[in-house]
């Protein structure tokens, strides 16, 4: 059985230094407990940014971190958040950077405020709301909207410097959900030059439990023709990491290889070749591929509750993370590919996802253009969720 979550992780202090990101401020102790949220089936809790800092390996926050989720009464993740974000500009003019996302923004919200929580129940108005750019409102924290038949959504907005980050997870009454990220700032001199936002997002599924997952890969036509163990599916026996494919209709599953029972994982353009896009609709259907700095797309990871998560990917290894590619994730190195050749096969298991948006250089902030991260779905060929 795993510890609660909520245990105190080593915080390495030396990273900030060599690797070069942001100086992250000096930030006042915040307060408020882990939210329940119970809408539809759902029930999960969330723990709002200005806390997340101590509950990530890496020191850096993990946006709005998830937790304990459950769907119709059926475990479905242990923990999602998304603990590592990178800026880089071209011709590395500013930065490179990897930001903190502990900081939370002012923004609006139209509801109640729950006293000393961070939460607001209701709708976030934000600066992607307010053309001109800038901070609007007062409240900080997490809005949780349920105003939508079709969706339940959460929402923050995260300060990085002259950065704003609006993260949003969207939950459906059919068992699927899928985070969200709206990128813009405000004016400063480095936005005239064009740059890369990178996101990673780590879901640590526990389907119906942490043990005896896996995680399989689909591929239309099959990588190995002929190939019928387990067809259509590709079993990621050790740890590895995969690069999107849309081509090629790619997609991962993660199963309870006990009940069947799985979560499907696409992306966004995957997912919209296939069914159309999840509601609301918008601009956020691409989340492009790895770039080199950007390493991968995703990872197929065996949870190490020594590490408790690979967000620290610079510990113990100064030689990968001099002044400039400290920034850079380095997920790699947790990849043991010289295991038992099962090793990944009904484990505990971790997947990581990545996404990228380029903005063109401009003298103004940018639009808040939104990039979709993986779309997480229950798998309709195993029994019902």
């Amino acid at each position: 059985m795993r510890e609660m979550i909520g245990k105190k992780l080593l915080i390495v202090a030396s990273f900030f230094v060599l690797v070069g990101i942001l100086a992250a401020p000096a930030f006042a102790q915040c307060v408020g407990d882990p939210q329940n949220v119970v809408w539809n089936g759902w029930s999960f809790q969330f723990i709002r940014p200005c806390k997340t800092q101590t509950t990530t390996s890496g020191g850096n926050g993990g946006g709005i971190e998830l937790r304990n989720g459950v769907f119709n009464g059926k475990q479905v993740f242990f923990k999602l958040h998304t603990p590592i974000l990178n800026v880089r500009y071209q011709g590395d003019a500013c930065g490179p950077y990897r930001d903190w996302q502990y900081q939370e923004s002012n923004f609006q919200c139209v509801g109640t405020v729950v006293a000393g929580q961070g939460r607001c129940n209701g709708a976030a108005v934000t600066n992607c709301n307010n053309p001109p750019g800038g901070d609007v409102g007062s409240f900080t924290g997490v809005a949780v909207d349920t105003s939508s038949p079709d969706y339940l959504v959460l929402t923050t907005v995260l300060s990085a410097g002259w950065y704003r980050y609006q993260l949003e997870y969207y939950f459906y009454a059919n068992g699927a959900l899928r985070p969200a990220v709206k990128w813009t700032g405000v004016p400063n001199p480095c936005l005239n030059n064009s740059h890369l936002h990178s996101i990673f997002w780590r879901i640590d599924f526990d389907i119906e439990g942490s043990a005896n997952n896996e995680i399989a890969e689909f591929n239309d036509p099959p990588l190995s023709p002929g190939y019928t163990f387990n067809y259509p599916w590709d079993i990621l026996f050790t740890e590895q990491a995969r690069m999107k494919d849309t081509a090629l209709s790619r997609f991962w599953r993660q199963r309870n290889r006990g009940t069947n029972r799985a979560y499907l994982v696409y992306s966004p353009e995957t997912y919209t070749a296939l069914f159309g896009p999840l509601p609301p609709f918008g601009i956020g259907n691409v989340d492009g591929v790895a770039v080199p700095f950007q390493r991968q797309d995703i990872w197929g990871l065996l949870y190490n509750g020594a590490l408790q998560e690979e967000t620290n990917d610079c510990a113990g290894t100064p030689a990968l993370c001099t002044l400039t590619t400290g920034v850079w994730p380095h997920l790699d190195r947790f990849v043991d590919q010289t295991s038992d050749i099962n090793q990944m096969v009904g484990q505990d298991l971790v997947f990581w996802y990545s996404a990228s948006h380029a903005h063109p250089g401009s003298p103004t902030a940018p639009a808040c253009d939104e990039v979709n991260g993986p779309y997480l779905t229950p798998d309709p060929d195993g029994p019902a969720w």
